[in-house]
């Protein structure tokens, strides 16, 4: 089940309208729409946890949402943690800059 379908699915359940969700969660009923209709794969931590709190959807349920929508994101999106920067291309080198000198125009 996809995140749209699931909102859709709990928000019918709490017999609530978009504009009411909405409104409970403080976003936009436009938001909420896209979300329903796929046009989001999903948002803010902060704006999906309040509306499983708000519908009464279960962690692992909306966990389970939010992979079947964005298979992609791995567990980054489950867990909430950030992953690491993938490595620079072999091709590519860092090379630290010299010191700024005070009295110079620009740096080298």
């Amino acid at each position: 089940m996809t995140l749209g379908t699931l909102i859709k699915k709990y928000r019918g359940y709490r017999d609530l309208t978009q504009v009411t969700l909405a409104e409970r969660v403080g976003t936009t009923q436009a938001h909420i729409s896209r979300l329903e209709s796929g046009h989001l794969t999903g948002g803010p931590w902060t704006t999906l946890g309040l509306l499983a709190r708000v519908l009464g959807i279960p962690p692992e349920e909306l966990g389970e949402a939010v992979l079947a929508t964005a298979p992609d994101a791995g567990p980054r999106l489950t867990l909430g943690i950030p992953q690491p920067r993938p490595a620079p291309s072999p091709g590519y080198a860092l090379t630290p800059r010299p010191p700024y000198q005070p009295g110079t125009r620009s740096r080298a």
